[in-house]
């Protein structure tokens, strides 16, 4: 992320906390897509290999600067509209046109620091940053621009210096001049005419004195050399803007990048050089042995990418099927709530019922044993009063034929008679 104070054109975005986020759900969440239009663009990237946000604008739903402001979201980088920003001569003229129309990267100013901000349509390409970095000699800040203004900065490369405009790439400081050094007496071919030297003193603690700031101002001579040398680099990195420095550095830098591991036979340039017909067909065929792993690594990218995008389909149509079996459930536990409390209700009603019906039972037997009481107290005297009667009929003597029957004696014990009979109760028939 770039270090640098904001710049105009530039808007920053702050890395997000948690889990990554998809691009989709990048997109609809800035509001650039509706949501139907995403999932649609999401179903057609499974079968096409494309990526969401390609799909998008190339259905005209979605603009190369939205798609860019999103990765940059998505990523937690800053966001370049290259029509604003200043873009450094110095720094665009770093990348060879080659290399930047491949990588869909150009670099586009210098860090305080000394980093190279590089502007690029897709920030997930690790390679093509480490690529950027090598062939720069540089630390390498990713930000995201629009492709299509990427495509346009990357035709009008190499761009002119401009007179009077300084760059932004930190000025590397003078070295000084080495120091004088130590002089010592030639005393190996002394002149005939010169009289004999006087005695030399004891001078071996100043000589070891002296050896020991000599070494001391080699080694800083020698830190100096190496600061010089690079200072000189970074010089040589400066004037890139000259049309015979930048050919030659961009043709020494594209043998470079084809041939890292042979670095240690720097020293035979030369030979090389006169190589370099020769090995032209070399080059080409390891150039396009990159254009094809960049290819296959891009297409791996976008198959991965439509494969989280189809799990996250998946993963919010769960949820949703999840929400409507929770509820469904929650409907189903309030009905058998319902159906709970009138079973409850029914077997109070049924217990009252039973209750009622053992106290009617209960009743019941009382009544009958109450009418059985009633009817052995009734019928005892009136059987009573016939035995007696039947007695004294047969006590009594014979009467002439002629004669009627007297009637017999009316017995003065308890007699049966109805309650509601107002006259003198009448003997039943069965006592005559």
């Amino acid at each position: 992320m770039m270090t640098v104070e904001p710049r105009r054109g530039v808007t920053p975005y702050k890395p997000r906390e948690g889990a990554p986020v998809f691009l989709s759900d990048m997109i609809i969440e800035l509001g650039f897509a509706e949501t139907a239009h995403v999932e649609a663009a999401v179903e057609a990237a499974r079968s096409s290999g494309e990526t969401v946000g390609h799909i998008l604008v190339r259905q005209g739903a979605l603009s190369e600067d939205q798609l860019a402001r999103a990765l940059a979201a998505r990523y937690g980088l800053n966001h370049v509209d290259l029509d604003e920003f200043d873009v450094d001569p110095a720094a665009a003229n770093l990348l060879p046109p080659q290399a930047a129309q491949r990588y869909h990267a150009v670099p586009i100013g210098f860090e305080s620091d000394g980093g190279l901000v590089v502007a690029m349509a897709d920030p997930s390409d690790s390679l093509a940053l480490t690529d950027i970095a090598f062939m720069t000699g540089l630390e390498v800040h990713a930000s995201v621009a629009a492709e299509n203004l990427i495509k346009a900065l990357v035709g009008e490369l190499p761009l002119p210096v401009r007179e009077g405009s300084g760059s932004s790439y930190p000025t590397p400081t003078p070295a000084p001049p080495p120091p004088e050094p130590f002089p010592t007496p030639d005393t190996r071919h002394p002149t005939p005419d010169t009289p004999p030297p006087p005695p030399v003193p004891d001078l071996s603690v100043e000589l070891a004195s002296a050896r020991m700031e000599l070494d001391a101002a080699n080694a800083a001579l020698d830190a100096e050399r190496s600061k010089h040398a690079q200072s000189v680099a970074e010089l040589r990195q400066k004037l890139a803007g000259e049309e015979k420095l930048r050919e030659e550095l961009a043709q020494a830098r594209a043998e470079s990048d084809v041939a890292r591991q042979e670095a240690v036979q720097a020293a035979e340039a030369a030979a090389r050089a006169a190589e370099s017909a020769p090995r032209a067909s070399d080059i080409e065929s390891a150039e396009r042995r990159v254009s094809e792993a960049h290819a296959t690594l891009e297409k791996m990218r976008r198959d991965f990418e439509n494969e989280r995008e189809h799990h996250a389909s998946t993963e919010r149509d769960l949820r949703a099927k999840l929400a409507s079996e929770t509820e469904r459930h929650e409907a189903l536990k309030e009905e058998k709530a319902t159906l709970q409390k009138r079973v409850d209700v029914l077997r109070t009603q049924n217990a009252a019922l039973l209750d009622a019906y053992a106290t009617a039972k209960r009743w019941s037997a009382e009544f009958a044993r109450g009418a059985r009481e009633l009817a052995d107290t009734l019928e005892q005297p009136v059987l009573d009063d016939a035995v007696r009667a039947q007695q004294q009929q047969q006590q009594q003597p014979p009467v002439p034929e002629q004669a009627p029957p007297a009637p017999p004696p009316v017995s003065e014990g308890p007699r049966f008679s109805r309650d509601d009979d107002d006259d003198s109760p009448s003997s039943p028939p069965w006592l005559s």
